[in-house]
């Protein structure tokens, strides 16, 4: 029997180094984008930790580059039925007359 993950929707939170590091930037500028709410977090004594997802959404959100949407589908190959008139009357009704 498997044991279920009692803390499977929890979301995962790393280090002021670690997220500097995945960031680029030094961890005092972690430190600041916490404090003015840019990233999300929450604190454990004097230890900070910055949720994943939420350095995610700062990259996207400050990304030069917009997400890249999804390409529409492409038009189908075949031509809809659409009935032809013929003096006002459409094809497909001429017998009910």
């Amino acid at each position: 029997m498997e044991k279920k993950n009692e803390h499977a929707d929890l979301r995962h939170g790393l280090s002021v180094p670690k997220a500097a590091e995945i960031l680029g930037v030094c961890e005092q500028t972690i430190r600041n984008l916490y404090r003015q709410c840019e990233l999300e977090g929450y604190t454990v004594g004097r230890k900070v930790l910055i949720f994943a997802d939420s350095l995610v959404a700062y990259q996207t959100k400050h990304s030069n580059r917009p997400a890249v949407a999804p390409e529409p589908e492409p038009e189908p190959s075949y031509q809809p039925f659409v009935p032809r008139k013929r003096r006002g009357v459409p094809i497909y009704d001429r017998h009910c007359r």
